[in-house]
């Protein structure tokens, strides 16, 4: 499946997520993340380079969603 295919079906490509995640672990190591939450400015940063990255604007709805479906994830692992 081709990758706009993917991005058009809701799935995040694999390459996409890492640079997620990386950028998620960047910002708890800076302290910006308070209660198991960010605040909306680094929403707004993690989004605008995520989208650099990965060069897909995704909106700050998707960006917190996939933080959420990873961080269930994790909790039931």
């Amino acid at each position: 499946m081709a990758e706009e295919e993917t991005k058009a079906l809701g799935a995040w490509p694999p390459r996409d997520q890492k640079i997620f995640i990386k950028l998620l672990a960047d910002e708890v190591t800076r302290g910006n993340q308070h209660n198991v939450q960010f605040k909306r400015d680094t929403w707004k940063k993690i989004t605008t380079d995520l989208a650099v990255a990965s060069n897909h604007a995704y909106t700050v709805k998707q960006v917190k969603g996939k933080f959420n479906l990873h961080r269930t994830m994790h909790r039931e692992f």
